[in-house]
């Protein structure tokens, strides 16, 4: 007598993200960051001797609002999550100087859905690892001396 039980694998079922396009995306976001720092050091004197620099999102995970076919159908009859591309003004991939803010726009738009919204960055001194920067955070050279 067989008693075969259906379990969904990870990445199939109800509220994961979907299963294969979550590794996909994560190569996807690595091209995209590596693009938009490669654009920062193109021009290296215009970094600052020291900095922090912030990668933000690209992806927004959720559950589709249009009909996209079976592409969000789990195994367990749920519903997975699916991605859309947020993009970000002045960019992904920013500097951040110490005792400065950065706002930083991003709109998403792709399944049914929409959003646009502004972001404030700054080093909070509160959690200093340094003068000004959060603790864990590396100290980079961004540009050689001399």
């Amino acid at each position: 007598m067989s008693t075969d039980i259906a379990v969904p694998v990870p990445g199939y079922g109800a509220g994961d993200r979907h299963g294969w396009l979550d590794p996909m995306c994560a190569l996807l976001e690595k091209i995209i960051i590596g693009r938009h720092a490669g654009v920062l050091l193109e021009d290296p004197e215009k970094l600052p001797e020291t900095a922090a620099l912030a990668q933000l999102p690209i992806w927004w995970w959720t559950r589709p609002s249009a009909p996209v076919g079976r592409k969000d159908r789990s195994s367990d009859g749920g519903q997975l999550l699916l991605p859309v591309r947020i993009n970000w003004v002045p960019a992904p991939v920013v500097v951040l100087r110490a005792g400065t803010e950065l706002r930083a726009r991003w709109s998403a738009v792709g399944l049914g859905r929409s959003g646009t919204g502004d972001t404030v960055l700054s080093i909070d001194p509160a959690h200093t690892g340094g003068p000004g920067y959060p603790s864990g955070t590396q100290m980079m050279a961004l540009r050689g001396s001399g």
